[in-house]
């Protein structure tokens, strides 16, 4: 059960960073209004949401599939989070 704890801790700072770089570009860029950046924001709130439900309700069977699935949904979202911040700029 440990485990799951840090991954969930280890969710919520990445989530947490990203909303802070979210944060941090509206400020020093003030092109970018409320409207363009709230979208990017709202899908971080809902990617954290989304992977601590799925940490705290494991599917049963094969769980190192399960995790592996996880890291890899967490890897593109967020890739996807920053490509749209980027294209912010």
């Amino acid at each position: 059960m440990a485990k799951r704890r840090i991954l969930k801790k280890t969710i919520n700072t990445c989530c947490s960073e990203m909303f802070a770089d979210c944060v941090a570009v509206q400020l020093f860029d003030k092109n970018i209004t409320r409207e363009k950046i709230d979208p990017i924001m709202m899908r971080v709130l809902d990617l954290q949401l989304d992977l601590l439900k799925r940490v705290s309700h494991v599917e049963p069977g094969n769980t190192r599939l399960f995790f592996k699935k996880l890291e890899e949904d967490f890897s593109r979202e967020s890739e996807e989070i920053y490509k749209a911040l980027a294209a912010l700029s």
